[in-house]
């Protein structure tokens, strides 16, 4: 200060003006900074940040761990009796005293603790829960301390907090929870609150109201007795199909008629037992061979059993009195009998296996039935020669009215619509030409060069909003031709019966020909279901499934015999194929129950795999060649058979693997 005044004061700068607060100058106002900046210590008395629910649910997972384990031990200790050192039996103890006999569950509640810890963020409501397992605890030794409902060991309290009393019931928590309510409420009343604490618990823990738990309660049951209506439903099911002869079917829909072609009626083969003679006379071989030619030859055993059942031979005596032939054989017959027979076979007169025999025997004139080559015959199915007479289609089938031809003035008008409609997404195109046809009409376009086609194509939907159409087809290119065609439907649709498609049988063709409909420029389309030997018809409701598989069988029914073609039906809705049931080209009759199609299908492989085995033999690669090389030897053709499955979907619900099996 003397320096100052001797020599004067300095110049000094005037103090730098405050800036103005963020809010008063109208910015945004940074933020303050919170704790302690780096090099500086914290202040004292500052606030400590909360920690983030990522560390919090950490620490939680250690302490649930920490249960857990502390869990095991005390389970270890108690449950088990082993000894725990100073810890565990220091436990055991304590808790005997706090709990009395609630220490038998402790060890359980603290690892459910545990585990809820752990699973905390999954869980909808961990504080309710909480809630509820205290609740629950307080309840359950009160209960024991009250001994409501015979709750505990018995035992008779002389007073209050004796120790011998409370190690065997609820220790001195519940004593404590006994003693409050008593005395409130007197006895009665702890044991209404031991039960409203445990019923309000467990509704805490499972999140549930009164009405939810009863609710609950009635689908359970319902559940319940639904299964055990369906298992009473799928024993009687059973027990209908069932091949045990001791199981007897009650079920009255056995019983209802049968539609179909009539049976064969035969009689079965018989076998008289004769007393034995005196002596065995000699027979005269050749009265045996002109009885066997007088009867009449066996025929094919049908894999399928479609009414016809399997002739058999018949022996019976020429004269009565006469012994039976088969009882007067034995030993060696004359070399002189006709076809060089040299063998007889004796008859056994035993009671006991006369019975056996008669079925063996009966078993070896059906197994052993011969073709007219002398071999074998083969367990397939065979033609039957039916006399059968085909119907004339002309009569049988209608006609659709005249076709005035394709409507000009619709035509037009799409094909403006269709141009405009390019035109406005930047495509340029002229029609070169419209192919009509009954449902849809093709409009072929030829665009201008340098135009993608692929730019066309992603215009479907829009083209189709354009023209207030249901859905349109785009080939992009025509196969042959230098044009994109548009396939539309048309507003007037024509009706196409069988009667303008079906063109007979043409000439060379296998019977598996089917008349399908009309393409696109009417011509009718056939197909030979021969090349096809799987087909799936597949489409929306409406798209006319049922109409095409009408056509197919429609059309077969026209030209093909029975003994050309046999046909297996199955229809689980019962409706499509029913109208079939009295055609005599069905091997068994209208298949209506799923179950049953599944064996039906393993019958159809069967048969196809004995087919394998024949052409094999014959060394021919289908059955048009093997029914040649059959009908050069002698033999009777095979037909073809022919399965139609509507509703294949449901079908393969109800049995997935046989059905899938079967088809694979």
């Amino acid at each position: 200060m003397l320096a100052d005044k001797l020599f004067g004061a300095p110049e000094r700068k005037p103090p730098p003006k405050r800036k103005k607060p963020a809010s008063a100058r109208g910015g945004r106002r940074r933020p303050a900074q919170r704790g302690p900046q780096r090099g500086q210590a914290p202040r004292r008395g500052a606030r400590k940040q909360a920690p983030s629910p990522e560390v919090m649910q950490r620490r939680m997972d250690l302490l649930g761990l920490c249960f857990v384990a502390l869990a095991v031990y005390l389970g270890y200790v108690i449950y088990l009796g082993r000894n725990g050192g100073t810890a565990g039996n220091g436990a055991e103890t304590g808790l005997a005293y706090a709990v009395g006999k609630g220490a038998v569950v402790f060890p359980v509640a603290l690892g459910l603790g545990g585990l809820a810890l752990i699973m905390r963020p999954l869980l909808p409501s961990p504080g309710s829960i909480a809630v509820g397992a205290v609740a629950v605890s307080a309840g359950f030794l009160l209960a024991l301390a009250a001994q409501t409902a015979g709750l505990g060991p018995n035992g008779v309290r002389e007073e209050l907090f004796e120790p011998g009393f409370i190690q065997q019931h609820g220790g001195v928590l519940g004593e404590v929870l006994y003693w409050a309510s008593s005395t409130l409420f007197q006895r009665i009343g702890a044991h209404i609150i031991a039960v409203l604490l445990v019923v309000a618990g467990l509704l805490l823990v499972a999140g549930r109201s009164v009405g939810d738990m009863v609710a609950a309660a009635r689908r359970g049951f319902k559940r319940a007795r639904d299964g055990a209506s369906d298992f009473a439903t799928l024993m009687r099911d059973s027990r209908a199909h069932t091949t045990d002869p001791d199981v007897i079917d009650t079920d009255s829909s056995d019983t209802d008629p049968i539609w179909g072609p009539p049976e064969a009626i035969h009689d079965a083969p018989t076998i008289r037992k004769a007393d034995p003679p005196a002596a065995e006379p000699e027979l005269d071989i050749s009265a045996i061979d002109r009885i066997a030619d007088d009867e009449p030859g066996p025929t094919e055993t049908p894999t399928f059993d479609d009414g016809h059942t399997t002739e058999t031979f018949r022996v019976t005596n020429t004269s009565e009195g006469s012994p039976d032939i088969a009882d007067g054989i034995d030993g060696e017959a004359d070399d002189s009998g006709a076809d060089g027979r040299s063998d007889g076979e004796a008859v056994n007169h035993d009671p006991d296996t006369t019975e056996l025999e008669a079925a063996k025997s009966a078993g070896e004139i059906t197994g052993e039935a011969l073709t007219p080559m002398g071999n074998k015959r083969s367990n397939i199915t065979e033609s039957e020669e039916l006399a059968y007479v085909e119907p004339v289609a002309a009569k049988m089938l209608e006609r659709g009215a005249n076709d005035k031809g394709p409507d000009r003035s619709d035509h037009e008008k799409v094909a403006r619509n269709l141009l405009e409609a390019l035109g406005h997404f930047g495509v340029e195109a002229k029609l070169v030409g419209v192919v009509s046809g009954p449902h849809v009409s093709r409009y072929e376009l030829k665009l201008a060069p340098g135009t993608k086609m692929s730019k066309v194509t992603a215009l479907k939907d829009d083209l189709a909003y354009a023209l207030a159409s249901t859905d349109i087809r785009i080939l992009a290119p025509i196969p042959g031709k230098q044009a994109v065609g548009v396939e539309v439907p048309n507003s007037k649709r024509r009706l196409v019966r069988l009667g303008d498609i079906y063109g007979g049988r043409p000439e060379g063709s296998s019977p598996l020909v089917a008349w399908l409909g009309k393409d696109i420029s009417g011509r009718a389309v056939c197909t030979d279901l021969q090349k096809m030997p799987h087909a799936l018809i597949a489409g929306t409701t409406g798209s006319g499934k049922s109409g095409s598989v009408n056509a197919i069988l429609s059309s077969l029914l026209l030209h093909a015999s029975p003994n050309e073609l046999r046909l297996v039906l199955v229809d689980p809705k019962q409706v499509e194929l029913n109208h079939y049931e009295r055609i005599p080209h069905l091997l068994t009759p209208v298949v209506t129950s799923p179950r049953l199609a599944a064996n039906v299908l393993n019958n159809l492989i069967a048969e196809m795999e004995n087919r394998y085995t024949v052409m094999s033999k014959a060394r021919c690669r289908n059955i048009a060649e093997l029914n040649k090389f059959r009908v050069a030897h002698d033999e009777a053709p095979l037909p073809f058979i022919l399965c139609v499955i509507d509703e294949l979907a449901d079908l393969m619900m109800v049995a997935p693997a046989e059905v899938e099996d079967a088809i694979i």
